[in-house]
């Protein structure tokens, strides 16, 4: 179970670097969110929200992740907190969260306080430490990350550490990104230093799906969700790249609104073009 400096695809410092600056997508988002939602009216602006971010949270979390109330959540990576605020206040989760560093941990306990939730139920450790399994071992009812496990050259060692958190009967949920198929270009040409802290290798679904392949787990779901996203082709940081933020969100907004119209809950998911990938499975 133990993951050392040398099996890490990137570094503390390159995330302390990311959780200070913080210059994502959020403000166009909002933005562009505005700006339809007083044209068309609340209902409608529904159909503008990020599609594969729907899926999660409408159909696939409601299907596959127990009652909330009176269970522990944990995330795996969790700054800023804005997941395990969701956890919450959809289905009851009381939301614990590991960070690796002091600016992710900083910002996920000042956002609980914001959302009257326990600041000190965000750790400030590695996940990895001796001390911190040995202290939540087989304690949370579902344990989760979004992008964590493709950072590791061993994402097996990684699966093993979320299992070991997870009481019997828990539910384990780990997602990673999909920058194969039609994304690989855009960050070969543009962001080639992203390919550099991510394990290409376990984003192949095959290889993703092979990591759960244990006798202690027992699958819900496994596979791609989404049809489209542009939210994949991240823009340099720089002047040009919040331009092309701002501007990549209007016509994602028309992509959105097409996927809901014309696949409701759930379209033709496949690794070429959907931008994530999801796993889903109770702890035996």
């Amino acid at each position: 179970m133990s993951v050392g400096s040398k099996d890490r695809l990137s570094t503390q410092e390159r995330w302390e670097v990311s959780y200070q600056a913080e210059a994502h997508s959020l403000g166009p988002k909002a933005w562009a969110h505005g700006v339809f939602g007083r044209l068309l009216g609340a209902q409608t602006i529904k159909l503008f929200r990020d599609y594969d971010e729907w899926l999660l949270w409408e159909v696939l979390y409601p299907k596959h992740l127990p009652p909330g109330i009176g269970r522990k959540a944990l995330e795996i990576g969790s700054a800023p907190g804005t997941n395990l605020i969701e956890l919450h206040r959809r289905f009851g989760f009381e939301p614990y969260g590991v960070e690796y560093t002091p600016s992710g941990a900083e910002k996920n306990r000042a956002l609980f306080s914001a959302n009257g939730l326990k600041p000190e139920n965000v750790v400030e450790a590695d996940v990895f430490s001796d001390e911190f399994c040995s202290r939540f071992r087989d304690q949370f009812d579902v344990v989760l990350s979004r992008g964590f496990i493709e950072h590791f050259k061993d994402p097996g060692a990684v699966v093993r550490t979320h299992l070991a958190l997870l009481k019997r009967g828990g539910t384990l949920v780990i997602e990673v990104p999909n920058f194969r198929g039609i994304y690989y270009a855009w960050y070969l040409f543009f962001r080639r230093s992203v390919l550099t802290w991510h394990n290409f290798e376990t984003i192949k679904s095959g290889n993703f799906q092979h990591l759960f392949d244990l006798p202690e787990l027992e699958g819900k779901f496994c596979g791609s969700y989404g049809t489209l996203s542009l939210n994949m082709f991240i823009p340099p940081q720089n002047a040009v790249g919040r331009v092309l933020m701002a501007i990549r969100s209007v016509p994602q907004a028309m992509i959105n609104c097409g996927l809901h119209v014309l696949f409701k809950r759930g379209g033709p998911e496949t690794a070429l073009f959907s931008p994530r990938l999801l796993y889903v499975g109770v702890k035996k």
